[in-house]
């Protein structure tokens, strides 16, 4: 792949200066948040075509002092004991619990999201806890959102 090859291919995609470049023998794809997906699109089926491309994706990260919009909203289940370390962990790390409930057979279940003007990076705290199980080995996910909720899908 030469320098010209990736000139072409952002200019044929109409991609923004600097989403695409060459740095040695390596393809670097850098999308501005606001790149267009069609032109992305574009641009990695051009890539694909080219046999032995080394290619990476720079940048993906989550600004981790961006306070998070939409929040993120999670439900969890787990025993009682489980999901009530689980909820008064989220409170102290400033995570609004949305909704709790259990069951007669010990069986718990906790909404929680994160407070209005949490940051990716407080969020990260609770998660990783999370991750490493310890609140145990409990069901954890995404909870769904009300149609009449504002905001994009969490990703």
């Amino acid at each position: 792949m030469d320098a010209s090859t990736i000139e072409g291919i952002n200019r044929d995609c109409k991609l923004k200066e600097g989403t695409l470049i060459l740095v040695g023998d390596e393809v670097r794809f850098q999308p501005p948040p606001d790149e267009e997906f069609e032109r992305l699109e574009c641009a990695l089926s051009r890539l694909k075509e080219r046999p032995g491309v080394k290619f990476g994706f720079i940048g993906n990260e989550r600004d981790s002092n961006a306070v998070l919009k939409p929040p993120l909203r999670y439900i969890a289940e787990g025993s009682s004991l489980q999901i009530a370390a689980l909820a008064n962990a989220a409170q102290a790390d400033k995570w609004t619990v949305v909704m709790r409930a259990s069951s007669p057979d010990g069986l718990a279940i906790v909404q929680f999201e994160s407070g209005p003007a949490m940051t990716g990076g407080q969020a990260t705290a609770l998660l990783d806890r999370i991750w490493k199980k310890e609140f145990g080995d409990i069901a954890f996910g995404m909870a769904p959102r009300k149609l009449s909720d504002p905001g994009d899908i969490d990703e």
